[in-house]
């Protein structure tokens, strides 16, 4: 159920239908798939930043772009999406379409450090 819901996108209602259970427990079993593999991949793939980490990508930084004390690349990207249900003009950007915003920071070599999903247009 799982990983239909991952591939397919398909709403809780129609993997209800489809597994013959219930909405809300698909609900609770992909909220709780979830959280058991955000904490469990957390530490390892977006692990806390520390000073020397910084320190690195700044040297790195430097050696690569002669861009001194610079520890990030920023750029942001709105989604296009269909209006979420109630929530009125919230999520229309500045073009005038709904979306949804990335937000991403890189390193000297293009790898991610930091990302922010799901802020609204």
């Amino acid at each position: 159920m799982f990983f239909r819901f991952l591939a397919t996108g398909v709403n809780f209602k129609q993997l209800a239908f489809n597994f013959m259970r219930g909405a809300s427990t698909i609900g609770l079993i992909v909220f709780e798939t979830c959280n058991v593999i955000w904490t469990i991949l957390q530490p390892i793939f977006m692990a806390v930043s520390t000073e020397d980490i910084w320190r690195t990508i700044a040297v790195r930084y430097n050696s690569l772009w002669n861009f001194p004390h610079c520890v990030g690349s920023i750029d942001g990207k709105h989604f296009r999406v269909q209006k979420f249900a109630n929530t009125g003009s919230r999520n229309i950007n500045y073009k005038g379409f709904f979306s949804v915003q990335l937000l991403a920071c890189a390193d000297a070599d293009g790898c991610f450090t930091t990302i922010d999903v799901g802020d609204l247009g």
